[in-house]
């Protein structure tokens, strides 16, 4: 059954990527000769909005739009991945900090409208770990967006750490100064479809998913909350060998 969900969602999410990337390519072409139009003329209306005040926020949809459907197809795949019971290859070697970097490209815009910033400490000499490159961003992204969906105002910071616990192993901090979770909530909160965001479309796989990545990386993930004052996320893997 899920494998064919996966695959029933995984169709559409092609023709999407595919199309937004043709449009995106295609708007970029036009955008100049709008430009050009606009500097001879008065302004004009598109969608019912001033184009001059909005012709960044075109460019900022193709964007995001690219983003959602890369985070579906990670999604996706994981559900193949589980679904083939551990087909999924941990081959990569995988530099931490980098996966970090790539995570917060696509998860930047938001954390700029949503937060006071991102404090990092990082460890720039950790080893690699030895995994899916992939699926590690995955699980980065899923807690960045968590972390900044938990913020209750633009003056609020998320905290980022990397280095190495007592026992060797990688380890990844992210802490929010966020609304935090009440006991219930950190109980089930890796419990497929468990969600305190069904309102704004959450439907409970992510972290689910997440932990289940973790595990196969041979790592932990370990939740820290308290109401009002955040939520800290530490997750741990071992270094490649």
């Amino acid at each position: 059954m899920v494998a064919g969900l996966a695959h029933e969602i995984n169709n559409p999410n092609q023709f999407i990527a595919t199309s937004i990337s043709f449009l995106r390519d295609a708007w970029m072409s036009i955008e100049p000769i709008i430009n050009e139009y606009l500097l001879a003329n008065d302004d004009f209306l598109v969608a019912g909005v001033s184009y001059s005040g909005n012709a960044s926020s075109i460019r900022e949809l193709f964007d995001k739009t690219a983003q959602s459907t890369w985070k579906i197809k990670m999604i996706v795949d994981s559900l193949l991945g589980y679904s083939r019971k551990g087909s999924t290859l941990l081959t990569d070697t995988v530099d931490v900090n980098q996966a970090i970097d790539n995570a917060l490209t696509l998860v930047g815009g938001s954390l700029k409208k949503k937060s006071a910033g991102i404090v990092m400490e990082r460890d720039g000499h950790l080893p690699a770990i030895r995994g899916n490159r992939q699926q590690i961003e995955q699980v980065l992204v899923n807690l960045f967006t968590n972390a900044c969906q938990a913020l209750t105002g633009t003056g609020q910071r998320i905290f980022l750490n990397t280095g190495r616990d007592a026992s060797g192993n990688i380890q990844i901090t992210v802490r929010d100064e966020g609304c935090g979770m009440s006991d219930d909530e950190l109980k089930n909160i890796m419990t497929p479809f468990f969600t305190t965001k069904r309102d704004s479309g959450g439907v409970g796989l992510g972290l689910f998913i997440c932990s289940n990545i973790v595990k196969d990386h041979k790592g932990t993930i370990v939740f820290s909350t308290k109401q009002g004052e955040g939520t800290t996320v530490q997750v741990s893997f071992p270094p490649a060998v």
